[in-house]
């Protein structure tokens, strides 16, 4: 029986939602997500066998959440992988448990997804705050982003909240599930399998960086793969 690839999803947009021992952000992020998330999404969330109430948390608000998977991972790239596997949306959106997330733009940028199928992957803007000081994420007119894989290291960009187009995944590929930079590197694995990426600006997220954020808490390593 011949069909086309979509003929597989049944949801539209995949939220998947990586987490391990942080039950207080995840609580505060599974409020936000009641208003995110529309009646044709799914939410999956991958814990990384939390030791904390995360589990408890998951259960009281288990009525919309879809898929839960709590096992031991070897980091955001193996969670997010084992997410991408389970979904079964026609857009895959990665989102955390600390950042804030806005309804309007996520469907600002499904309306630029379904009328552009060209569009393998968007990349929006959105607000960042560290130490009280805030700044957009936006890229101005005329940017050359997504052209190469030089230009993510030559425009301002976040990977909070990028949207995938589920067919374009088998082009290209899983997530490095060692890689501790894991926005970055795949991006630049997608730009460099030819995939077409593409900045909207869009308000989508507010992103503080904590302590506790990759680019903090592990900043040796991070930058080891940034460069």
């Amino acid at each position: 029986m011949q069909c086309d690839f979509f003929s597989n999803t049944t949801k539209r947009i995949s939220f998947v939602l990586t987490t391990k021992n942080r039950a207080s952000y995840l609580k505060e992020a599974l409020k936000a997500a009641k208003d995110l998330i529309g009646p044709d999404d799914e939410l999956i969330i991958i814990d990384g066998n939390s030791k904390d109430e995360t589990q408890e948390i998951v259960r009281n608000n288990s009525d919309f959440i879809d898929i839960f998977v709590s096992e031991d991972d070897e980091g955001q790239g193996h969670a997010y992988n084992k997410g991408l596997l389970l979904s079964k949306g026609k857009y895959v959106c990665y989102i955390t448990d600390d950042d804030i997330y806005y309804r309007k733009a996520v469907e600002q940028a499904v309306e630029i997804m379904d009328n552009n199928p060209d569009i393998d992957v968007l990349i929006p803007g959105g607000m960042k705050e560290k130490n009280g000081k805030e700044w957009f994420v936006y890229m101005r007119e005329g940017s050359n982003f997504g052209r190469n894989v030089e230009s993510l290291y030559t425009n301002n960009w976040c990977g909070l909240g990028f949207f995938i187009r589920t067919s374009s995944i088998a082009k290209a590929g899983l997530s490095d599930p060692y890689c501790v930079a894991h926005d970055n590197s795949y991006i630049a694995q997608c730009i460099d399998r030819g995939l077409n990426v593409r900045f909207a600006r869009i308000n989508m997220f507010y992103h503080r960086i904590y302590e506790h954020s990759g680019t903090n808490l592990k900043k040796k390593a991070w930058e080891e793969d940034y460069y």
